[in-house]
């Protein structure tokens, strides 16, 4: 783990934020796959303003109480037809 070091990209931002297990299933494939690059290829700088830290006590209360969380991207819409490719069809 990197918690005691400033993390140089993506990968080691999620490995010391998220622990190996999420980071491998889910962080960096789903990334790699929305940004066409690996977390090596992501800077810190970059990422850090789209990846909020984790906040242990947040995560406490959100599981156990029906406290309404308004962070960073707490709300979005897929379209209805065609999923997420729908909207790289209406745009291309």
């Amino acid at each position: 783990m990197f918690k005691n070091t400033k993390p140089k990209n993506f990968t080691e931002f999620c490995y010391a934020n998220f622990g190996k297990g999420i980071s491998d299933a889910f962080m960096l494939p789903y990334n790699l796959k929305l940004w066409g690059k690996s977390g090596q290829n992501i800077s810190f700088k970059w990422c850090n303003k789209f990846f909020p830290k984790p906040d242990f006590t947040k995560i406490v209360n959100g599981a156990f109480t029906k406290k309404d969380y308004k962070g960073y991207n707490h709300t979005f819409f897929y379209p209805k037809k065609r999923g997420i490719g729908e909207f790289s069809q209406k745009i291309s």
